[in-house]
């Protein structure tokens, strides 16, 4: 479940962000409300959190965030990080058993011309802190890191690279491929491009006969 894209939007009630679901119409806490039905259910819950915020002022634009309008000169690392690791307490803290994290967007400065320190050892730590088992996975196209605990392939199974996104070693932790049903990650109306059942199930027998996770979109 998407606890917060890339676009810096909180579906849950966070006191670190004004930018949250309780100041809309809807105006409660869905993170809850799935978390307290899936553990109901017995269903495992892992939450999507994006690494990239397009709104904050603090987050270090990268590649995707040159066209917002943001003034680089008030970005600050260390707030933007206090900030993640603050809202990554509270999913962790209040909602019961979190199954796993499911980090996005650290390619978003794969063009830099210092390699980006992301400190997320330190991340990672806080998260098995709170929740041992939780289970850490990073969406950034290459062989897992220290501390991750499973590999994602984003539009490929394990061992091909034709999206050009999944050229890594593969490691001998749990695998999982993510792919979307048309084009898009996020909704779009104009996309109707959507793949057929046939492909869809070839999809899902060929990840399986690699031993890994399918995450349809």
């Amino acid at each position: 479940f998407t606890s917060r894209h890339h676009e810096g939007f909180s579906m849950w009630d966070t006191q670190y962000s004004d930018y949250n679901i309780m100041h809309t119409p809807w105006g409660q806490d869905i993170v809850k409300q799935l978390a307290d039905a899936c553990h109901e259910q017995q269903v495992g819950l892992h939450l999507y959190y994006s690494h990239i915020d397009w709104t904050r002022d603090d987050y270090p634009m990268g590649r995707t965030g040159r066209d917002t309008g943001k003034d680089p000169a008030r970005a600050d690392w260390p707030s933007y990080y206090r900030f993640m690791n603050a809202q990554l307490t509270e999913l962790l803290s209040n909602y019961g058993r979190i199954d796993g994290i499911w980090f996005d967007g650290m390619w978003d400065h794969d063009q830099d011309a210092q390699p980006f320190d992301w400190q997320l050892a330190g991340q990672y730590r806080l998260i098995h802190s709170l929740q041992p088992a939780c289970i850490i996975g990073n969406n950034h196209h290459q062989t897992p890191f220290e501390g991750e605990d499973m590999q994602m392939f984003e539009r490929d199974v394990p061992g091909e690279n034709k999206a050009g996104l999944s050229g890594q070693s593969i490691s001998a932790l749990p695998l999982e491929t993510c792919e979307t049903m048309n084009g898009m990650w996020g909704y779009k109306i104009k996309d109707q491009n959507y793949k057929s059942a046939p492909t869809l199930l070839r999809l899902l027998v060929r990840t399986a006969s690699k031993g890994a996770n399918l995450l349809l979109n």
